[in-house]
């Protein structure tokens, strides 16, 4: 049996509160389970499943759902104690992501969220960390260069900050970064702020395509637009919308992820083409396989002059920007760009033989027809 499609179909009963028809006799419950988990859906799964299936039989799935409780209510604390604290310092902010849309879900512990991730304005990041710090939080990583600071707290919860909304290496992130202008205050709120319905539609297509561009997506991120779109469809400016999409390079992307919403939940006909970014997103796990990355980089690149030559230059001699999210003092001295790049080759050299070795195999040995078929198929979706 096709689990990947299974599991569509399992989800599709979870939201709409409807019981599963026709167990499959040949159903192998560990398979559905380590396949739902990659995915992070598998609490979602479970949700359909206990009304068919007995308890004694999905025990993986209850300790998942048990799992998802104790998360959310943890993360939903934290995420309340740092908004009080953005409020009184007077940082504006705006939470993105999962904890938009697990409101939307029939019980927000089915929408997984591995992070809380919160807009702040770059100006106030410095004052963030100190924030972050003064609550208890680590920091794990911060850099003004970098699209995101992350804090952890305990073993389980994990905010970021994000600086800019997408990335620089995506055509659509200037485009995407302009919803950070267009933020209004929340209710109820001084400091707090969210995005339009518009807005939030144009960054959840602007990420899943940032995901899809160079390494694959999985199946939630499909199922938040189904239900994004279930709850906002009548209110939102479809007008507006487009020409957002259209500013951004992203209306052929959103077309064809539309065109698999209406394949997966509605029953609707598919191309081979709508079939094939159903099978790649079953594939690809929450956020993409190691293969698909890989395979994506080289295809690309093949496709440039100068081949696998070119993509290990350019691992060496990163562009600067890149450069300065590695070696931050770049920023106050650009000067020292071609020392730093000497000082990667040097350090290749004698101390990380192996690692370049290993970079270099890796490369080597993607199938270079698998490559070309990627990037083949990511340009038929828009991408």
């Amino acid at each position: 049996m096709e689990y990947g499609k299974y599991i569509v179909y399992l989800i599709k009963c979870a939201i709409l509160g409807q019981t599963p028809e026709n167990v499959p006799a040949n159903l192998d419950l560990n398979k559905l389970y380590r396949l739902a988990k990659v995915h992070n859906v598998e609490v979602l799964v479970y949700s359909a499943l206990k009304r068919v299936i007995e308890p004694e039989k999905l025990k993986e799935f209850e300790q998942s759902m048990q799992l998802a409780l104790a998360l959310d209510t943890n993360q939903n604390y934290y995420l309340e104690e740092v908004s009080e604290a953005f409020e009184e310092n007077q940082i504006r902010f705006a939470v993105m992501k999962g904890f938009v849309i697990k409101p939307l879900y029939p019980s927000p512990e089915q929408r997984h969220s591995v992070d809380i991730d919160i807009f702040v304005d770059d100006e106030n990041t410095d004052r963030v960390k100190e924030i972050m710090e003064e609550l208890g939080f680590s920091v794990e990583r911060f850099n003004h260069n970098i699209q995101d600071d992350a804090y952890s707290i305990g073993r389980f919860v994990h905010i970021e900050i994000h600086r800019t909304l997408i990335s620089n290496k995506c055509s659509w992130d200037k485009a995407c970064q302009k919803i950070t202008q267009r933020l209004k205050v929340t209710d109820g709120y001084k400091y707090r702020s969210e995005m339009t319905l518009e807005d939030f539609y144009l960054y959840m297509i602007g990420h899943m395509a940032k995901h899809m561009k160079y390494s694959g997506m999985g199946i939630k991120m499909v199922v938040d637009v189904w239900v994004y779109l279930n709850k906002y469809r009548d209110l939102i400016d479809k007008a507006l919308l487009d020409e957002r999409l259209r500013e951004a390079g992203l209306s052929a992307f959103n077309d064809n992820i539309l065109k698999l919403v209406g394949y997966w939940f509605s029953d609707k006909s598919a191309d081979d083409n709508i079939k094939n970014l159903s099978a790649y997103v079953i594939s690809s796990g929450n956020y993409g396989t190691y293969k698909q990355l890989i395979s994506t980089e080289m295809g690309e690149n093949s496709e440039k002059q100068g081949g696998k030559m070119a993509y290990y230059l350019k691992t060496v001699f990163m562009p600067y920007r890149e450069m300065c999210s590695k070696y931050g003092f770049l920023e106050k001295l650009p000067f020292l760009l071609p020392f730093m790049w000497v000082h990667r080759v040097v350090t290749a050299v004698l101390f990380r033989r192996k690692n370049v070795e290993a970079i270099k195999n890796r490369h080597d040995n993607v199938d270079a027809e698998y490559a070309k078929q990627i990037v083949d198929f990511k340009k038929s979706i828009g991408l």
